[in-house]
């Protein structure tokens, strides 16, 4: 088990592409490094606490991380190495990270993060477009499920993600479902893509209880999305 141990943080702090993905401060990052923390403090092994150390000594000179929800998991970490070393740098980034946790980071109406990284200029959605829906194979044929409760709707509880506030901000919002792919404008959701045989009316807009605009050049899916239940079709009709 040791060994196993040794060659994984091995691959993790000595070959290239190791180095290459623990050169930045995010969610990554920091389970990585509390998997070594974890395994120092079983261990007490001193290569492994050096790198820990020097990692976080090489990120604090290089500046501040963008701070987003993802990249306050390496401070995890940083707390357990504070409490041995007593590096007042080290205090000094925790505290900075729980300022933000609790003062700046975007949150919904009842005070939940919001988990939307800096980097990401397009945001997909990935949902059954209503609760059970899909598709089915019987008799060798593929049958739409239509599902048992609706996921638009007018009104929601809670807010967990707020897609026009980051629109604002430049970023492309886009929902695939099994059915259909809609984008969010300027003025609401509009209908991109639609999977081949479905009537954009009859199995789209009807479950949907505001205005969604339809593409002038709306698009099917690709086909490629549906080759396992076109495959498992033709085997069961064969």
């Amino acid at each position: 088990m040791n060994a196993n141990i040794k060659k994984i943080i091995s691959a993790l702090t000595e070959s290239e592409s190791g180095k290459k993905q623990m050169e930045i401060w995010d969610w990554f990052q920091g389970v990585a490094l509390y998997g070594l923390y974890l395994y120092y403090e079983k261990t007490r092994d001193k290569e492994v606490f050096d790198y820990l150390t020097g990692w976080f000594d090489k990120q604090i000179a290089g500046g501040e991380p963008i701070w987003n929800v993802n990249s306050l998991s390496p401070l995890l970490t940083l707390t357990f190495l504070y409490e041995e070393t007593k590096k007042e740098e080290y205090l000094a980034r925790c505290e900075r990270g729980v300022k933000y946790a609790m003062e700046e980071l975007l949150r919904t109406e009842e005070g939940g993060f919001q988990h939307v990284t800096h980097a990401a200029k397009k945001i997909v959605v990935c949902s059954r477009f209503r609760r059970s829906s899909g598709f089915a194979v019987e008799n060798g044929q593929i049958k739409l499920v239509d599902g048992v409760e609706d996921k638009f709707v007018k009104e929601v509880e809670c807010i967990a993600f707020n897609a026009p506030y980051f629109r604002s901000l430049g970023k492309k919002i886009v929902y695939i479902t099994e059915r259909c792919v809609l984008e969010l404008g300027d003025d609401g959701l509009v209908l991109t893509e639609i999977t081949p045989g479905l009537h954009p009316l009859y199995s789209v807009l009807q479950y949907i209880p505001f205005p969604v605009k339809v593409a002038p050049r709306l698009r099917y899916m690709p086909t490629v999305c549906f080759d396992p239940l076109t495959k498992s079709a033709q085997k069961k009709e064969g």
